[in-house]
């Protein structure tokens, strides 16, 4: 579980083994978090589970290439910073994978003092588009519970409300239920949705909850004084007091809008 200060996750993606075990090896001595992968497939359901901010990829790999996996993180909900990397490198090449996407490109064989910087550029980078990210994406939720007009519109506002709680509190995993006519039902999920499986959503309040891991926390959410719903959020570093805050107000904002459009827990 790491600390908002912490250094990046690198993923390395490389089906040469002997490629990931000496940056593998060279990352952990340094204190960079790490996860490797053999293909482009695998590193995309690593990605898609959350927690990278590097990735540091072959660019030729087994079923999907390094420029594909370039534009298959794109369309992940956050920012995440690609370098790509080859031994059979021209101009032609690195200028394509730039133009691509790609927050820098290494030649094979490279020092490992190079690789170093290269992240730490790359992750600079990163948290300038991470941070530019989630203005816009909070802005466009206010925004969008503000124009609610229709009950057929939630379905897409629950969506947002748990991309953004996501982001807003650097979580890898995000719930919101709501309470309905045969008892409690998860609206939005995201991320890993591993430790938000067992929390007892009926008993969500203001305080903490006894037993719960200091990387979980849910509030819940309150319409004309009733408890009606709840959203949690778990892993990717430990909780802080300004996440409460923040998932607090995010929730208000949702209750705001469903009290706009007359949603009744019975519908």
């Amino acid at each position: 579980m790491r600390e908002p200060d912490a250094l990046p996750m690198v993923l390395v993606v490389d089906d040469e083994e002997e490629v990931l075990e000496l940056l593998g090896e060279y990352l952990r001595t340094r204190g960079f978090g790490l996860r490797t992968a053999y293909d482009g497939e695998s590193a995309l359901e690593l990605l898609r589970s959350g927690g990278i901010d590097v990735v540091l990829s072959d660019l030729s790999l087994p079923n999907m290439g390094g420029l594909e996996l370039i534009a298959a993180a794109e369309a992940l909900p956050h920012p995440v910073a690609v370098i790509l990397m080859s031994g059979f490198a021209t101009v032609d090449s690195a200028i394509g994978a730039l133009q691509a996407g790609a927050h820098d490109f290494l030649r094979k064989p490279f020092k490992l003092r190079d690789v170093h910087a290269s992240i730490e550029r790359a992750h600079a980078r990163l948290l300038v588009e991470r941070a530019a990210t989630r203005r816009r994406d909070l802005l466009a939720y206010y925004e969008q519970t503000h124009g609610v007009e229709d009950l057929d519109e939630l379905p897409r506002l629950f969506g947002t409300l748990a991309a953004v709680a996501r982001a807003e509190t650097g979580a890898d995993e995000v719930a919101l239920w709501l309470v309905g006519g045969n008892g409690w039902d998860a609206v939005a999920r995201g991320g890993v949705v591993r430790a938000l499986r067992s929390v007892d959503v009926a008993s969500v309040s203001d305080g903490p909850t006894p037993g719960q891991a200091d990387d979980v926390l849910t509030v819940p959410l309150r319409l004309a004084g009733r408890r009606i719903g709840a959203l949690g959020v778990a892993g990717g570093r430990r909780r802080m007091d300004t996440d409460r805050s923040r998932l607090t107000r995010l929730g208000r904002a949702l209750t705001d809008a469903l009290a706009r459009v007359d949603w009744r827990p019975d519908r």
